[in-house]
């Protein structure tokens, strides 16, 4: 077991685990939990952190509350980063924030992010907050494949899968629960967004936009 706590902000690009056009690979259990920055954050084209049974926490008040990322905020709230083509791969994880408009996986800039059920196991994507989006892909190149996963809201306008701006999602054998009120379409954002699903099981209190959306 490794387990890393970081109780800081993400200044400088400060997370639990950094990958930095370098690899991190660990074959054993991860617990990471911080405040503020996120737990796995990967950048740069040979940027990559492999791990399974990895169990991401990140709580307390976010360092910058956004609505939405912005090229400005490079290194936010977010409990799994993947950035600028850093690449992230988990297997049997369990990724959650606590914090409002703190994503649990976002991926942006040609980043990708790769999460999978293993061994039996499902992964699990949650959100306990309001505008706290589960899975976030934002901008040309930037891509999350989520396989064999639950993933799940509890916040006001809180998504299960967003993608914009030429983001892709691809959600297989996912189970995606949302039950904060639904979300207004940002119709200055490009529709070139892509997201795929097949054998996904949809429950939301409210209306199916706000586990879905793609702009």
């Amino acid at each position: 077991l490794i387990k890393i706590t970081h109780n800081g902000g993400a200044e400088e690009g400060a997370a639990g685990l950094t990958s930095q056009n370098g690899l991190i690979s660990s074959s054993g259990d991860l617990d990471i939990t911080t405040t503020g920055a996120p737990g796995l954050y990967a950048t740069g084209a040979s940027g990559q952190i492999i791990g399974q049974r990895a169990k991401i926490r990140l709580g307390g008040t976010p360092v910058t509350s956004l609505p939405a990322p912005t090229p400005s905020a490079a290194v936010s709230p977010y409990a799994i980063l993947a950035i600028d083509g850093g690449q992230i791969t988990l297997a049997s994880a369990d990724v959650a924030t606590a914090a409002p408009n703190s994503y649990a996986v976002l991926a942006r800039r040609a980043g990708t992010v790769k999460i999978t059920g293993s061994d039996g196991l499902r992964s699990l994507v949650a959100t306990t907050d309001d505008e706290s989006h589960a899975v976030y892909a934002d901008g040309a190149g930037a891509a999350i494949e989520i396989t064999n996963a639950d993933i799940e809201t509890l916040g006001i306008a809180a998504q299960g899968i967003r993608a914009v701006s030429a983001g892709s999602v691809i959600a297989t054998g996912a189970r995606i629960i949302t039950t904060g009120a639904p979300v207004l379409r940002d119709a200055t954002q490009p529709e070139d967004a892509l997201i795929t699903v097949a054998g996904v099981n949809m429950l939301n209190d409210i209306r199916w936009a706000n586990g879905v959306s793609a702009e």
